[in-house]
């Protein structure tokens, strides 16, 4: 009966019950946690995101966990949110959504590349001179990959092309 009800007071009840019932048992505690929150974001019509972010947070105090299922849980619950943004948005605001993360992926993989790309010229020629990071940290993900490839051959810093 509690776990059906949109009233955010049955919510808290139901949440400290469950924190009373799953003491010692972190992995009930997290299915439980997880249950209540996602119960919360299936009645978007019934509270504001507001109120949500509100009550996740009370919840949260009431049924604290150890760091592994706290960061599951996190996760699992940014997912919850993004999936009812996705959602209530119209078609052409869900592209440059998906046009953001596509460019963020590549922002990442870059960075990652260059990153790695500087560790290795530092494990084959030591320290790494400021002015050929600057310039490592301007390639491309493909320009990178090049001269990661030239890396293995390499005598000197020179014959990188950089």
């Amino acid at each position: 009966m509690l776990e059906a009800s949109t009233n955010p007071f049955a919510v808290v009840v139901m949440a400290h019950l469950k924190s009373l019932e799953t003491y010692g048992q972190p992995e009930s505690r997290f299915e439980w946690k997880l249950r209540i929150a996602e119960s919360l974001y299936a009645q978007t019509g019934a509270h504001s995101k507001e109120k949500i972010e509100q009550l996740i947070l009370f919840i949260d105090l009431l049924m604290p966990q150890t760091e592994q299922y706290e960061t599951t849980y996190m996760a699992r619950v940014n997912d919850f949110e993004e999936q009812q943004t996705v959602k209530t948005l119209a078609p052409m605001q869900k592209l440059p959504i998906k046009q953001g993360r596509k460019e963020g992926r590549q922002e990442g993989r870059q960075e990652g590349m260059q990153l790695l790309l500087l560790a290795q010229i530092a494990a084959r020629f030591g320290e790494v001179p400021e002015e050929l990071e600057v310039k490592v940290q301007g390639l491309s993900v493909n320009a990178a990959r090049d001269v990661a490839v030239k890396l293995i051959t390499a005598t000197s810093l020179a014959e990188l092309g950089l």
